[in-house]
């Protein structure tokens, strides 16, 4: 990701962009490392004035957003385009507590690099094994790849199958039954409901069956319109479990909006619930 800045932008400048771009804490000290290796250290406590930042204006140096930090604005601060500016790599590295880590795949920024270098050096030993420890495949795949974006003919995993529902929850049912899968936060803080995997797949079973009970086969589309819980997870795992195509419809669109979307795909059942709560005001 690219961030612009003016040559003689002040440390303010350069804190109050990267701050919103991420939308990160006055509080929280920033770490940022340019394209050629070289740290650059900016804290809330620097006083402000000018200061040149060299970064290199033709760096193409690609950046990475540390430990789980996402960028969550595009926006970056408003330059003018022809005016002059430095482009850099941004990479952020938020310190984590200890238990995150320990509980983490990959500890560093070195697992990270070192599993990349894997997947350029041998992609398809590299994606065989990622795809045979974090998926569960009905028939196992013979081809990695082919094709390309070019003609727009890629393909991955040729001559494998699996199925979406399962590899979600039912494995997981299988090994940590107990282990919760989904939290899920109301309107009010207090209102919270926590599901386990058992939970999601008994749920998730239900609803198919009532589905499939309705005549819903295999690439029959359904459309699910309904507000903001958990059930609309499960609805959408459900199909997925049957072969059923899904159509998501926001549950605030009108009903001359969820009739045209009904119609456009041919759906004949409609998945949806009778009222819903949203700051202590009901709806039907």
């Amino acid at each position: 990701m690219v961030l612009k800045l003016r040559p003689h932008s002040t440390s303010k400048d350069i804190l109050r962009s990267i701050r919103n771009r991420f939308e990160i804490e006055d509080e929280q000290p920033l770490v940022l490392t340019d394209s050629d290796g070289v740290d650059v250290v900016i804290d809330h406590t620097l006083e402000s004035g000018d200061y040149n930042l060299e970064f290199g204006k033709n760096s193409q140096a690609t950046g990475a957003v540390e430990n789980g930090v996402e960028e969550k604005k595009r926006s970056a601060a408003a330059v003018d385009p022809d005016e002059p500016h430095v482009e850099f790599s941004l990479r952020l590295a938020i310190p984590q507590p200890a238990r995150v880590v320990e509980k983490a795949r990959l500890k560093n920024m070195d697992d990270y690099y070192n599993l990349y270098d894997q997947s350029l050096k041998n992609p398809e030993a590299f994606w065989r094994k990622i795809s045979t420890e974090h998926v569960t495949w009905s028939h196992p795949w013979k081809k990695l790849q082919q094709g390309g974006f070019q003609k727009g003919d890629i393909s991955w995993f040729l001559g494998g199958t699996l199925n979406v529902s399962y590899n979600c929850f039912d494995r997981h049912a299988a090994k940590t039954p107990d282990k919760v899968a989904i939290i899920w936060e109301g309107d009010e803080t207090k209102d919270i409901r926590r599901i386990t995997y058992r939970e999601l797949q008994d749920e998730v079973c239900r609803i198919a069956n009532a589905l499939t009970s309705f005549g819903v086969k295999k690439g029959q589309p359904v459309v699910i319109y309904m507000p903001m819980v958990p059930e609309a997870t499960m609805a959408m795992l459900a199909c997925t479990r049957i072969g059923a195509p899904h159509s998501v419809v926001f549950a605030g669109f009108s009903a001359h909006a969820l009739r045209d979307r009904i119609q456009d795909c041919g759906a004949r059942v409609v998945l949806t619930a009778d009222e819903v709560f949203e700051a202590e005001k009901q709806s039907v």
